[in-house]
């Protein structure tokens, strides 16, 4: 087991799990019951944005279902994710709060005006969509580095060239969904391929879940199984309109691919790095 397991449980812990699954969820809450006073403040308009409606928006629902579905999805993959992470990379449990609810809305939020912008129109963004798109991005990343630390497994290849695959597969999915047919061989060609370069780390992981009693395994297969058909569970919906609301499909896919990616740059070049000294 990594080392990080035999650091002790203090109270830096118990706050950020407080900050995780009561805090953002009571902001949350909060931002919806005050909708009717907030919305006009938080609502990010693409010709008229201000610094409070960049970040503020992605915590503004004007709906309940669109409110309560971002945070019943929050708060499952959250368990997964901090779990992971309290048992194998506990840093990542501080790097990211900043980097999930500032830095990616901001990320996302810019985004958005950019391209709405260019596109001429004004409709108003709002949810907290790509946060939780980032939080199942980054779930993957939690789900390989808590098997390789955790179990001591020592993959042929990178966790990043296991994510790849974890991604090609979300692609492959997301194109078939919306009927892109062209996109889907080349992709299916990118799936085979990646398969066959880490087909030996597919196989110790499909072992390891052979041979773990059925907790832990269940947790393991059910996080791999999110991680794997993301592009099925709602984030990414054949039909644009929810409702008679305009899906903001745009922030899903920047919040997914911000949330796969850059905390686990942060954790492999960053942290990982201070550990072993280079």
């Amino acid at each position: 087991m990594s080392e990080t397991n035999k650091e002790p449980i203090n109270l830096k812990y118990l706050i950020v799990g407080v900050l995780y699954f009561i805090l953002v969820p009571l902001i949350l809450t909060i931002i919806f019951l005050l909708s009717d006073n907030l919305k006009e403040t938080l609502l990010l308009y693409p010709n008229n944005p201000t610094l409070l409606s960049i970040i503020g928006s992605n915590y503004l629902h004007t709906g309940f279902l669109h409110f309560i579905s971002n945070l019943l999805f929050y708060l499952l993959i959250m368990v997964f994710i901090f779990t992971f992470d309290f048992l194998t990379n506990r840093k990542m449990l501080f790097v990211n709060l900043p980097l999930l609810f500032i830095v990616l809305p901001i990320f996302s939020s810019s985004i958005n005006v950019i391209v709405f912008s260019e596109l001429g129109t004004n409709i108003p963004g709002k949810g907290f969509s790509a946060i939780v798109a980032g939080v199942f991005g980054y779930l993957a990343y939690s789900t390989l580095h808590f098997i390789r630390d955790y179990y001591e497994i020592k993959f042929e290849r990178s966790i990043m060239q296991l994510m790849w695959l974890i991604l090609y597969i979300n692609l492959l999915i997301i194109s078939l969904v919306y009927g892109y047919y062209i996109p889907v061989i080349i992709i299916f060609v990118l799936v085979v391929f990646s398969l066959f370069y880490v087909r030996k780390d597919v196989k110790k992981i499909f072992s390891l879940l052979r041979r773990l009693k059925r907790p832990a395994r269940v947790a393991i297969f059910t996080s791999l199984y999110l991680c794997l058909f993301v592009g099925v569970i709602g984030l990414f919906p054949e039909s644009l309109s929810n409702s008679g609301n305009l899906v903001n499909i745009l922030a899903h896919y920047v919040g997914y691919v911000f949330g796969f990616m850059v905390p686990a740059l942060v954790s492999i070049y960053v942290i990982e790095k201070k550990k072993t000294g280079f």
